[in-house]
């Protein structure tokens, strides 16, 4: 397991080389650079969908326990993020036609690649899956809490702000000792290969949605 976690924090480290982290961190413009948000918004709701799923199928009392804290952990945070598109008077575009519109296409396709995960592989395997979308969600809160904080709207919002940032920080020091055992699990060379062959799969996925949101949103090409 050592060696897949290895794998999943090298993959964090070329995640944050995506390009659209640094056009983030060089805009000028809070309301421009936020134009992404609405976007995310298939995603943030089937994230909380995968972390129901997961638990029930975990056999092992331990990895189910793993599982079960994340589940907990992150309830409501789909919440904050409506909150959050209210702040960004971005609310009146959230609806259900827009959702399953072209223009939300690829956020939708992304979700689907990332949720048929949860219903197969062994134990570990969905632990793993877990680890994976908690390392690339580490780089983007981090990114995403700096920018906000530099444009002065952090006291503003929760799930796109350092609040929500210091509390998935807050989560790790419970977790670390959760994980113990799980890093100590031993795979077969089998094993190990399909578990690197899953976070491959997760942070494709994720590089195909960031590539999408670095595109112009229709909205925005509308008011130019």
């Amino acid at each position: 397991m050592l060696a897949v976690k290895d794998h999943i924090e090298l993959k964090e480290k070329g995640f944050e080389l995506h390009p659209f982290f640094a056009r983030l961190n060089a805009q000028d413009d809070f309301s421009e650079g936020m134009a992404f948000v609405p976007r995310l918004m298939f995603w943030v709701m089937v994230f909380q969908d995968i972390l129901n799923i997961i638990p029930p199928q975990v056999k092992s009392a331990h990895l189910r326990r793993i599982a079960t804290h994340h589940k907990h952990e992150d309830a409501g945070h789909d919440k904050w993020f409506l909150e959050d598109i209210a702040y960004l008077e971005k609310k009146h575009i959230l609806t259900i036609e827009w959702l399953f519109s072209p223009e939300h296409k690829i956020t939708r396709d992304v979700a689907y690649r990332i949720i048929s995960e949860a219903f197969h592989g062994k134990d570990h395997q969905k632990i793993i899956l877990i680890l994976a979308l908690e390392s690339t969600g580490h780089i983007f809160f981090r990114n995403i809490a700096q920018f906000v904080k530099n444009k002065g709207h952090e006291a503003n919002l929760k799930y796109l702000s350092s609040y929500h940032l210091d509390v998935e920080m807050n989560h790790a020091v419970f977790e670390e000792k959760l994980k113990e055992d799980l890093f100590s699990i031993v795979l077969s060379p089998e094993e190990r290969e399909e578990a690197v062959a899953m976070v491959d799969r997760i942070y494709d996925a994720f590089n195909t949605l960031f590539d999408y949101l670095l595109e112009p949103s229709k909205e925005t090409n509308e008011q130019q």
